[in-house]
């Protein structure tokens, strides 16, 4: 672990950018003012959905395992 001090600048701003690595985080402030700054990523609801189900992942893991399961789709072109 490693501590580092900053700076709250005028507009409430503190510049991270030399330690931070990751493009977003969640920032969880406690009652005393501790800040927990945690590594995020942004999902969609779709993402979350498939992320929340079990059964869909390991059917979707044997279909990538046995390329006899692929199935093709044709897809039209819209015109412009």
């Amino acid at each position: 672990m490693t501590s580092h001090f900053v700076t709250v600048q005028d507009r409430g701003r503190v510049n991270v950018s030399r330690f931070a690595t990751h493009e977003q985080y969640r920032v969880t402030v406690e009652d005393d003012g501790t800040m927990l700054w945690e590594p995020a990523e942004t999902y969609t609801i779709a993402e979350l959905q498939l992320l929340r189900n079990p059964e869909l992942i390991e059917s979707i893991k044997a279909s990538l395992a046995d390329p006899t399961r692929h199935v093709s789709r044709e897809r039209t072109r819209k015109r412009n």
